[in-house]
């Protein structure tokens, strides 16, 4: 898991190093941006939508498995009632870091629909907020 991770967030890294040598602006201006007025460079909008797409969702789901699986794991190892507490505790922060990159990816998926003026499906358009 680490590996994969690894090699996607390196690649991205890659091609966001090389998206910063292509254009006058920042990373962070370009999302910040995307985020606020649902908009895009040019360059940012080609960077996603033909270069980290498939990227974005390995790494997405890669997270989501990521975070399934120590929850399996917490479950499964700490059912004494003495841990009880600190594993409800420790779920919860799982659980809501877990939200918090769902919310993100899909911002990012409906920003991305957006942009090549593709129907964003309704499940997508959730308002769930990231805490």
């Amino acid at each position: 898991m680490c590996e994969a991770w690894e090699d996607i967030l390196m690649q991205m890294a890659l091609r966001l190093t090389k998206f910063v040598q292509n254009t006058s602006t920042q990373v962070q201006d370009e999302f910040l941006e995307l985020l606020l007025w649902g908009r895009s460079s040019p360059e940012l909008q080609a960077l996603l939508m033909n270069q980290l797409t498939v990227k974005l969702k390995k790494l997405g789901q890669s997270i989501e498995t990521s975070y399934s699986s120590i929850q399996k794991l917490v479950i499964s190892h700490l059912q004494s009632g003495s841990e009880a507490l600190k594993d409800n505790k420790f779920l919860q922060v799982i659980d809501k870091s877990m939200k918090n990159f769902k919310a993100f990816f899909r911002w990012l998926c409906v920003a991305m629909l957006r942009m090549s003026e593709d129907h964003v499906p309704p499940e997508l358009n959730k308002n769930e907020r990231a805490v």
